[in-house]
């Protein structure tokens, strides 16, 4: 088959050939190939191209009802409400000059894998800007994290919050200075096109390359392209982290100071999701604990405490994997496993292992709070596998601190005695 030379307009010799090769560069205009350092959104934090193995840490959206995924820390007269028509939580600022603020945060952070890029994907609609208003979306904590500002003057922020020095700084980066697309329209600042208007619904997004030491990228999903707005770079900079840790939850917040008076706004919170890309390896050690193996005794009086657990350490990451009963009067029982379960009298979380305080008290429950898995137990034992990154099993924090998790039991007449034994994965 004859092929044609279109600089000369000439078709080519017999046996000779003209190839055509496709060739990747970056938005500088540099070259790559030879399965070299590629770059752009179409690859991970890691350079690698984006068709590896996804796996979601955390997912979260408020169809039908606000999602109990998110705890709310409100300070003065603010409020949480529901959107139904737009499946959305609004945070609510009211008219007060008096200082607002809400915080409405994953109770769940997510656990970063060295070596895999970790992406975060947020959607919301903020409030335009007004004196004394600053809004964020992210994924940070009170010490450390990465997030989208808007301050009252309507400039928008990268910022860096971190704790690495012992106290809390913050590097915050302008549009008028992201190092990529300043999505402000303008050609030479924007090879997109596209002006950013935060009042609008937005879908950012962030990968984390952390090792302690990688780069972050954050930008926004406009028509379907991913657009790197600006990088941190670290490796080969800074002498240290900059961060403490990649495992960190999802944060929307609004804010005002005494300046404000420009009556009530909302910021929206809409749908999230944090994905690890390129698999997720659980490596972590298993714990167990446990009551003796002489049990606790019912009092027929309802539900009774075996194991209560909780984080010691607000920032660790610590799975159920699962649970065991062991009928020691081979009884009838019934076994539940419930969330932030109240007691006749306190517990006083005596025991540690892990990043675990735990209380195994043969003591009654005064409410159950929220069951999350249960069962019968007519025979001599009753296991029950979670599997080691079922990630809806995770110990969580909401704004009083970390929640508990019980294994009780209960049954139909006082002195039957059950053991149980809860165990967890941490990553």
């Amino acid at each position: 088959m004859a092929q044609y030379n279109k600089q000369n307009n000439q078709f080519l010799s017999n046996g000779t050939s003209l190839f055509e090769v496709v060739m990747l560069a970056d938005a500088e205009g540099n070259i790559n190939s030879g399965g070299g350092n590629f770059s752009g959104a179409a690859v991970d934090a890691f350079g690698r191209a984006r068709m590896s193995q996804p796996v979601t840490l955390f997912d979260s959206t408020n169809v039908g009802g606000a999602s109990d995924a998110f705890y709310n820390d409100i300070t003065g007269l603010g409020s949480i409400q529901y959107d139904n028509l737009n499946s959305a939580v609004n945070l609510v600022i009211t008219s007060s000059a008096t200082p607002e603020k809400i915080v409405r945060r994953s109770t769940r952070r997510m656990s970063y894998q060295p070596g895999k890029s970790l992406l975060i994907l947020a959607t919301f609609t903020m409030a335009s800007a007004r004196t004394g208003l600053t809004q964020k979306v992210g994924y940070y904590d009170d010490q450390d994290g990465i997030y989208i500002e808007k301050d009252e003057n309507d400039v928008y922020n990268m910022v860096r919050r971190h704790s690495v020095l012992g106290t809390i700084a913050e590097e915050r980066i302008p549009q008028s200075q992201w190092n990529g697309d300043k999505l402000n329209g303008i050609a030479e600042d924007s090879t997109s096109g596209f002006t950013l208007d935060l009042d609008k619904s937005q879908i950012s997004w962030t990968d984390i390359e952390w090792l302690g030491v990688g780069s972050v990228r954050c930008g926004f999903v406009i028509n379907g392209q991913f657009i790197v707005a600006h990088t941190f770079h670290h490796a080969n900079i800074i002498t240290g982290t900059y961060m403490r840790t990649a495992s960190l939850p999802v944060t929307y917040e609004i804010e005002t100071d005494a300046t404000y008076n420009s009556g009530s706004t909302s910021l929206k919170q809409i749908c999230c999701s944090v994905i690890s890309e390129g698999g997720y390896t659980s490596t972590g050690l298993e714990y167990a604990i446990s009551t003796p193996l002489s049990g606790n005794s019912t009092n027929n009086t309802g539900w009774l405490n075996l194991v209560t657990a909780k984080l010691s350490a607000e920032d660790a990451i610590a799975v159920i994997s699962g649970i065991d009963v062991i009928n020691i009067a081979n009884e009838d029982f019934e076994w539940g496993l419930f969330r932030n379960a109240t007691f006749a009298t306190p517990l006083s979380f005596a025991g540690s292992l892990g990043s675990l305080a735990y209380d195994t008290t043969d003591i009654n429950l005064a409410t159950t709070g929220t069951r999350f898995s249960g069962g019968y137990l007519a025979g001599k034992t009753a296991p029950a596998t979670f599997g080691v990154t079922n990630w809806e099993y995770q110990f969580t924090t909401n704004a009083s601190g970390p929640e508990t998790y019980t294994l009780a039991v209960r049954a139909d007449s006082q002195s039957k005695s059950a053991a149980g034994m809860i165990k967890w994965i941490e990553h």
